[in-house]
């Protein structure tokens, strides 16, 4: 007696495909804010006149803002740099930081605002 084949049914596995993005050249404004006190320092030191002017002052004030050498004087001052450029820069890396975690980005793309994140 010949029994009827039954077929089993597979269990149907999902899977979920995964999106495709388009990679883009974006600007974090974050980070790029927190050059800004840099960039204004070096600019008035172009600017400045004085012994220190032109390129000589704009490489003096770089140099003072990212080490804290004062080179007329030859001697480091470290609370300078913190100040200047490493406080506004790290201020800057933890609001990027944290505009990633709460989705602001995201938010951003989906709108389509182009080249910017925060």
């Amino acid at each position: 007696m010949a029994r009827k084949a039954i077929a089993r049914r597979r269990p149907r596995r999902f899977f979920v495909r995964a999106r495709r993005r388009v990679a883009k050249t974006t600007i974090p404004i974050t980070l790029i804010a927190g050059l800004a006190p840099l960039a204004v320092h070096a600019w008035e030191g172009y600017n400045t006149p004085g012994d220190y002017h032109g390129l000589k002052g704009l490489a003096h004030n770089l140099v003072l803002d990212t080490t804290g050498y004062y080179g007329a004087e030859n001697r480091f001052d470290f609370k300078y740099p913190m100040m200047k450029f490493y406080g506004p820069m790290l201020l800057g890396m933890l609001a990027h930081k944290l505009a990633g975690k709460v989705g602001i980005n995201r938010a951003l793309s989906q709108a389509g605002v182009p080249f910017i994140r925060v």
